[in-house]
């Protein structure tokens, strides 16, 4: 039970430093932004900042790569939808079409 719970609290540390590493620059620029103002939003120390990202350069990555799973996510969803509702292949693309430029 402590494993499981270790591992939830090192996915809690690093969503809470990349949900404040991108508010911050989405407001200020990635610049603008100090592993400081960071960590002071997420609540974590610098030294949890520094085990999840060798440095801030690394940041613009993760956010990235979560954004890509995240609508990864959300198109499997629509397909699932699509297919449980038995669409015709056709209409299953369109829907995914449509959930994308939603998306973007």
């Amino acid at each position: 039970m402590r494993k499981i719970h270790a591992m939830s609290d090192k996915i809690d540390t690093q969503t809470k430093i990349l949900d404040a590493a991108q508010n911050l620059m989405l407001r200020e620029g990635f610049h603008g932004v100090t592993v400081d103002r960071m960590i002071a939003e997420a609540g974590v120390s610098k030294g949890s900042f520094f085990y999840h990202f060798p440095s801030k350069d690394e940041l613009p990555k993760a956010l990235l790569q979560r954004f890509l799973n995240q609508q990864g996510t959300q198109i499997q969803q629509i397909l699932a939808e699509a297919e449980a509702r038995n669409l015709p292949p056709l209409e299953r693309a369109l829907r995914v079409v449509d959930g994308v430029s939603d998306i973007f």
